[in-house]
C-alpha cells in the first residue's frame, strides 16, 4: 500500500502508472475520484455482485470497473 502523505508521496512516474484496487463500493469510488484529481488512471476491482448504483459511480468518475469473484480474495 502506498501511503499518500508527505514525505511519502508517490512519485508522478508512478502516477503515469494508473492505480488499481479492489473494493465493493465506497473505497473504490473515493480512488476513482482521487485519480481523476491527480490526472491518472483508476482501475476497480469490483465483486461479481457489486451494488449496480455504486459501479455506476466509479464508472462516472472515469475509473474502469471490471467484475471479479465473489470475494476480495478473488479480485486481488
Amino acid at each position: 500500500m502506498v501511503r499518500l502523505t508527505p514525505p511519502s508521496l508517490p512519485s508522478l512516474a508512478d502516477l503515469k502508472r494508473g492505480v488499481i484496487v479492489a473494493s465493493s463500493g465506497n473505497h473504490g469510488l473515493a480512488i476513482a475520484y482521487a485519480s481523476g484529481l491527480f490526472g491518472t488512471s483508476a482501475t476497480i476491482c469490483v465483486p461479481e455482485d457489486v451494488n449496480s448504483q455504486k459501479l455506476v459511480a466509479i464508472e462516472a468518475q472515469g475509473a474502469t470497473a471490471p467484475r471479479q469473484g465473489k470475494g476480495t480474495t478473488k479480485r486481488l
